[in-house]
Order: C-alpha cells, then sequence, then structure tokens
C-alpha cells in the first residue's frame, strides 16, 4: 500500500519532508528529523525518482531556514512600495509590500484615499513582528508574510497599476451600489462572502461561527466550487442544444473551460488577495482533475501546488488558518467524491451524503481554529451551503450585473428580490445559533488523531462496498 501511494502521490512525501525538516528548526529538532527521516526514505526505497524534487524544495528553503523571522532590528525613516490590502475603521491599516519586506502601517483616517495596488511613499517607525504581544494577531501578520509593524505619519501616493486599478474602481462601485439598497447585515454579508471585504464581519459573524458556517463568510474553494458548478450546468445545457458542438467536442470539455470565465472574473471581483488565490488554484486542479478524467492525478497536484506555497511563502502560509482550511477541505473534497462516486443509488441521494461528510470533517478543524462546536453543524450546513451556493450565490451574479446597467427601478427590484433570498439562510442560521453548542478546545495532535480515524473509518467503508482499494 505505502508502495503504491508513493508512486501515485509521491508529492506528499514530499511536502512531508519539508514539514519535518521545518519542525526540526522551529519546534522539535529530534521529531523533525524522524519525519523527514521516514518520508525520503520511502522515497529511496519505491520511488527514487522523486528524490530530486526533494533535494530542489529542500535548496529552495534553505535560505528561510538559515535566516527566520524575528531577528530584525527596528527600522525608521521613509520607504516605498505597493498598498496590498487597506483595512478601514477607527484607524487605517495599510499592508504594504516593499523591495524586500513587507509592513503593516497603521495611519491616520485622513488617508483614506490610499487604495490597494497603489504605488506609496510612507514615512513612519517600524519594529519586528515578533515583538506583537496579541498572538492571535501576531499569527496573522506571519500569515500574510508582514515582517514589520508600526505606526507611519505620512503617506504619499505615486502611482497606480492601470489594470488592478481598473478592478478596485469596479469592485468600488459594486460595493456602493450593494450598500446602498440593501439592509446593512445584507451588505456586510456579502460584502464579505463575495467580495472579500471582511472589515465589518467582526458585527454579524457570531451566529456563524455558533453554528460552524463561518465558512461561508470568507472567500474559499466553496464559494469558486459553486460559481463553477452554475455556470458548468449552464453552458452544458446551452452548448447542448447546438449540433455543431455536442457532434464534435466533448461537452463536459467545453463546458468546463468556458465556466472558467466566470470563476476567474470572480477571482478578480473577490479582491484576488493570497486566500483566494489559494481557493482559485485548489479548486481549479479539482475541477481539472475530476472533470478531465485525471482522477488518479488529483492529489499529486493538490501536494504539489501546496508545496510551492510553502516554499514561496517561507513556511509563513502554516500560520494561516485559511490555507489549512481551504488545502485541508480540498483534500477532504477528492477523497470524500472518491468514496461517494464509488456508491450506488441517485445522484441526488450522493449529493446529499458527499455534503453531509463534508461538514462532519470540517467540524475538527472548526474545533480547532474557533474553540466551538455545534451539535446541529451537520445538518445547518446541508442546508445553508447548497442554498447558499445554488441560489444565493446566482442571484448576486445577477445583481451585480444589473448594478453596473445603473437602472435605478431595475436595481431596486432586483436587490428586494436578493435581501428575500437572503432571509431563509439568515433564519436558519439564527435559528441554530444558540442551541447545541459545545466549547472546545482540542490539540493539535487531538485534531489530527481524530481525522486519522475518520479517514481510516471511510476507506474501511469504501474496500467494504467496493471490494477493492
Amino acid at each position: 500500500m505505502i508502495e503504491d501511494i508513493s508512486h501515485d502521490i509521491p508529492f506528499l512525501f514530499v511536502l512531508v519532508f519539508l514539514l519535518g525538516m521545518y519542525i526540526a528548526v522551529e519546534w522539535n529538532i529530534l521529531l523533525g528529523i524522524v519525519i523527514g527521516f521516514v518520508s525520503i526514505a520511502t522515497l529511496a526505497l519505491f520511488n527514487r525518482r522523486a528524490l530530486p524534487f526533494a533535494v530542489l524544495f529542500l535548496v529552495l528553503c534553505i535560505p528561510s531556514f538559515t535566516s527566520r523571522q524575528g531577528h530584525m532590528p527596528p527600522v525608521s525613516g521613509r520607504f516605498s512600495g505597493m498598498v496590498m490590502k487597506v483595512r478601514k475603521g477607527e484607524r487605517i491599516a495599510f499592508e504594504i509590500k516593499g523591495k524586500k519586506y513587507s509592513y503593516y502601517a497603521i495611519a491616520s483616517p485622513v488617508y483614506d484615499n490610499i487604495l490597494p495596488y497603489d504605488e506609496v511613499f510612507f514615512k513612519g517607525r517600524f519594529r519586528s513582528i515578533r515583538f506583537v504581544d496579541d498572538k492571535g494577531f501576531r499569527e496573522y501578520l506571519i500569515s500574510r508574510g508582514i515582517d514589520y509593524y508600526g505606526y507611519v505619519s505620512s503617506i504619499e501616493p505615486i502611482a497606480r497599476r492601470s489594470f488592478m486599478s481598473m478592478i478596485e474602481d469596479v469592485k468600488l462601485r459594486l460595493e456602493r451600489e450593494f450598500r446602498y439598497f440593501l439592509p446593512r447585515r445584507d451588505f456586510v454579508f456579502l460584502a464579505s462572502a463575495v467580495f472579500g471585504d471582511t472589515a465589518e464581519k467582526a458585527s454579524i459573524k457570531a451566529p456563524f461561527v455558533n453554528t460552524q458556517t463561518a465558512h461561508i463568510m470568507v472567500v474559499s474553494g466553496l464559494h469558486i466550487g459553486f460559481v463553477f458548478g452554475v455556470f458548468y450546468v449552464l453552458f452544458y445545457f446551452l452548448i447542448g442544444r447546438l449540433e455543431c458542438f455536442y457532434e464534435r467536442y466533448r461537452l463536459g470539455i467545453v463546458a468546463s473551460l468556458l465556466s472558467f470565465i466566470p470563476v476567474s472574473v470572480y477571482f478578480v471581483m473577490s479582491g484576488m488577495n493570497i486566500p483566494s488565490l489559494r481557493a482559485f488554484l485548489f479548486v481549479a486542479i479539482f475541477i481539472v482533475s475530476l472533470v478531465l478524467g485525471f482522477e488518479r492525478m488529483a492529489y499529486n497536484v493538490l501536494f504539489f501546488v501546496a508545496l510551492l506555497f510553502v516554499v514561496s511563502s517561507d513556511f509563513r502560509v502554516l500560520h494561516s488558518a485559511s490555507f489549512v482550511l481551504s488545502f485541508a477541505m480540498s483534500f477532504f473534497a477528492i477523497f470524500l467524491s472518491i468514496f461517494v462516486s464509488s456508491i450506488g443509488g441517485s445522484k441526488l441521494l450522493r449529493y446529499v451524503l458527499f455534503i453531509l461528510l463534508m461538514s462532519i470533517f470540517a467540524v475538527p478543524l472548526s474545533a480547532y481554529y474557533f474553540g466551538r462546536v455545534s451539535l446541529f453543524s451537520p445538518f445547518v450546513n446541508s442546508v445553508v451551503v447548497p442554498y447558499f451556493g445554488f441560489v444565493v450565490i446566482p442571484c448576486t451574479f445577477l445583481s451585480m450585473i444589473i448594478a453596473t446597467m445603473g437602472v435605478y427601478g431595475l436595481e431596486v427590484v432586483v436587490f428586494k428580490a436578493l435581501h428575500i433570498v437572503l432571509c431563509p439562510l439568515f433564519y436558519v442560521v439564527d435559528l441554530f445559533s444558540g442551541i447545541g453548542g459545545l466549547s472546545i478546545h482540542p490539540s493539535g495532535i487531538g485534531m489530527l488523531i481524530v481525522y486519522a480515524c475518520m479517514l481510516a473509518l471511510v476507506y474501511l467503508l469504501r474496500v467494504t462496498v467496493t471490494g477493492s482499494r
């Protein structure tokens, strides 16, 4: 079995090898060396062709291992860079990427004219993020690739990137239309779930956290997957009516390729930040692997992309909950889809089973990151997730199209309908928010043990049902 896995998924062992080296450098040298040795020995015994990749990635990681974050002296003066993200509140926080370092700069609200993708000069005092006392905030800064944290006294815009500026302007215009026509809760929810703007999310997220449905408020593979699914069905239906297409081409491939257009539009509209980029790539891999017939390569490509993210970020994405959630749920989606496809029955029954299993597999991660488990989470997710994907997302896309037309009377009708569509979702979440909740804070090891048991159980069920491994 291990020999088969090493041949089919060699990048799994390469990833585990690098994680072992990271553990040895950061936490426990003995444990890290053992993990790294076991993984590299497995490749040496069963798949030597993958060894050069392990060596290559290790060489790429040497600069990260030899110059760990947190040993940089405070700096002050005048710097330049590109604004990657803006967080507005009592003060404005800018994430600025410079030539060598990235900065988290806190500024006065008077600089609210500075927008993402602006090239700027800024003046201030900064120190290493290892001096940030709040552990959760420090982990966030690490996951975002921030090196320095501090305050700025002035920011001067230099220039804007034309294409990105155009996209940002369209996004801001749509957000203004949504804010004007929708009640505040509706707008805040869609701003977070669709546009990737999480500035006001904290004011409405409590019921979603309590029911473990908070993942729908963050642009992720779930959202992009549903966008793909809706347009895939639409294009498949339309192309199937054209004789010149269905006689010459495979409709599934044509529909999937055309569906990448709206998926890409949604990816751009969500801000093209790192979490949405990870989600876009993971879902793209999942789609290509399963729709185009590369099912056996799905795991391998998934682990390869994870390797690229880990290495390019100097292992900082490991501190990002969104990365772990995106990667884990993409892995579970592939694993469970193969299991569900091996079971007989109607497509609807298998779909419901898939959604239910995905909800159950999300429970340990939710408990680990949010410290809470809802007994009704599988049921609530089984209702809310399909409703969000197949009803809310298409209606939101329709509203976005109408908003760009600028016809006031039509906008009033469409946004009123969108509000009505959102009401059932909020009702279900609010109904189960205050019941069946348990506060649980599992350790990382405990969570991994639970997942190992869950994966083993599903695998044994698959072997029992199908009679094959």
